[in-house]
Formats: C-alpha cells, sequence, structure tokens
C-alpha cells in the first residue's frame, strides 16, 4: 500500500537506503586503504546502484496512477483492484478504507482494463498511467460517480456494462439461433448500432481507449457472425445448415494481428469461443450430439 503523498518518498526510501551505506564507505575509507581494498572500484559499484534505483523509481513514478475516493452504504474496510487477464489473473492491489469511508492510493499499472471489488459491487475500470481519479461507489444503488482525469473514459464504460447487462437476453447465441440469416443480421448491426451511438455520445477525446472501445464493438459483432452458422448446426434442427453467399465476411473493419487488441478482455476469449469457425471450411464438424466436435480432431489441432 502506497498513499498518494507517500508514494515517491516509499520508493526513494530504496535510494536513501543505500546511500546510507554509501556514506560510511567514504567516512572510513582510510581503513580500507589500509586494507587494500580497492574503495575506487566499490564506490563505482555504489553509484551504479544508486542509479539503477534512481531509474527504477522514475519509471514507477511515470506508471502512477492516482486513485481516491469512498464508499457509500457499505461497511467494507477495503476494495480491491484486479487485472483482467484470463491466462493469469491476480490481485494488482487492495485499497484500505478508513472509518469515514475514504480511501486513497497511488498505484503503477499499464494501459489497460481493470476490475474494481468492494462487497457486492464490482465493474471494469480503464486506467492509464497519470490518471487521477476520483470514485464514490453507492453499494445501495449500485452506482459508480467518476471525478478527475479518466473521469469520461469510465463514465462511458460502466454505462456500456449497464447496456450490456440491459442486452444480454437479445445479444446472446440462444437468439441468434430462432432467426433466419436477415433477420439476425438486422438484429446484429442494430446492436452494434447501440453501442456506437454510446460511444459517439460521450464526451471522450482520448485516441487509445477510442480505438479499444471501436474495437470492442467491432469484435463484438463478428463474434456473432462468426458463431451463427455453427449455432444453427448445433442448436436447432437445421445440421446442414449453411449461410448464404451474400453473408458478411468478419473482420471487414479490423485488423484481429493488431496487437493493441490483446489489452482487452474479451479478445482472447472471442478466438477460444470460435476456433470452429476457423476449422468449418477446412474439416467436418460432428453437429448432431449435445456437444459440438471435430470429426478429426488431430487435422483440426494442426490447423489451428
Amino acid at each position: 500500500m502506497k498513499d498518494g503523498r507517500r508514494y515517491k518518498r516509499s520508493c526513494y526510501g530504496s535510494f536513501n537506503s543505500v546511500f546510507r551505506f554509501y556514506k560510511p564507505v567514504l567516512i572510513s575509507s582510510d581503513n580500507f586503504w589500509k586494507k587494500k581494498v580497492n574503495l575506487y572500484n566499490l564506490n563505482r559499484i555504489l553509484y551504479a546502484l544508486m542509479l539503477v534505483v534512481f531509474f527504477s523509481c522514475e519509471k514507477e513514478a511515470e506508471n502512477a496512477v492516482l486513485i481516491s475516493g469512498g464508499l457509500v452504504s457499505s461497511k467494507s474496510e477495503f476494495l480491491v483492484i484486479k487485472n483482467r487477464d484470463i491466462t493469469n489473473p491476480k490481485t494488482i492491489d487492495t485499497f484500505y478504507v478508513n472509518k469515514k469511508g475514504e480511501f486513497k492510493d497511488t498505484i503503477s499499472v499499464a494501459l489497460g482494463y481493470y476490475k474494481i471489488e468492494a462487497d457486492n459491487l464490482n465493474f471494469d475500470i480503464y486506467l492509464e498511467p497519470g490518471f487521477n481519479l476520483d470514485l464514490i461507489l453507492d453499494q445501495e444503488k449500485s452506482k459508480v460517480y467518476f471525478k478527475g482525469i479518466g473521469a469520461d473514459e469510465n463514465e462511458y464504460l460502466f454505462s456500456r456494462q449497464k447496456k450490456r447487462q440491459a442486452l444480454k437476453h437479445i445479444d446472446t447465441y440462444k437468439n441468434f439461433v430462432k432467426l433466419d440469416e436477415e433477420e439476425f443480421l438486422k438484429m446484429n448491426d442494430s446492436i452494434g448500432g447501440v453501442y456506437k451511438k454510446l460511444l459517439e455520445d460521450a464526451p471522450i477525446k482520448n485516441i487509445d481507449f477510442l480505438h479499444l472501445e471501436r474495437s470492442f464493438i467491432a469484435l463484438n459483432m463478428d463474434y456473432n457472425l462468426m458463431s451463427f452458422e455453427v449455432d444453427k448446426k448445433l442448436l436447432t434442427d437445421e445440421k446442414d445448415y449453411k449461410v448464404s453467399i451474400n453473408y458478411p465476411k468478419p473482420f471487414s473493419s479490423i485488423d484481429i494481428n493488431n496487437e493493441t487488441l490483446l489489452k482487452l478482455p474479451f479478445f482472447i476469449p472471442f478466438l477460444a469461443n470460435n476456433h470452429y469457425y476457423f476449422l468449418k471450411d477446412k474439416s467436418d464438424l460432428f453437429v448432431k450430439g449435445k456437444f459440438l466436435k471435430c470429426k478429426n480432431c488431430d487435422i483440426d489441432v494442426a490447423y489451428l
């Protein structure tokens, strides 16, 4: 834990520790010479160590994000911030809440999406080095209020999560398989339009965030496009279902090889859940059972 006001002091404490060791070496140099110790080389080593600590502190300060705020209608003594990496999930930091329900912490993070948990309220949050974000978590209303640098991005993100929750019974394969191709495409375009309008109406000028969120919208629409044919085969009686030759091709508006997409928590599940799309024209799929299977998995794995 590093209170924002003590952040640099805690980092440069390491620097001071090295300096405290360095000082006696200078003071007691006569003793070292008597013992034929090469003080010059020792000083160079200590000087280099001090430089390493100094630049490490500078790098940590460059990635610093200040988060402060309070909890309403909650008796929680702490809240937790976690990463959104499904391959390596871990807690980034724990924010301890004082008796007034307030918290303040400075953490070092890379640009990306994270998750905050406090009592029964958990939500995604977007952070960048340099953010100075104040948030009030109202447990009773299940609402978060944002102020400061990064507020616009996170107000939108919170709204987008609420919208996604509201559309969960529509934006799902269980609904799509009930539709024919034309109906599905109209539905998919309408859902994408809802998210696009939400982003357009938000007062956001952050280029990196806008790129990621536009990519999220495109990926969500592509996810549905990729799943439709296989889901129709698996979940309906149309085991030989094929989309038309005019069916839209996924990735028409996005470069799937762009490494910045890895910052989206949705991206890896997007690929993992759609591997049969990449295989459907390369090998036969067995769709008559309860679960989808490939008829020759060795070929499938080799292709992937």
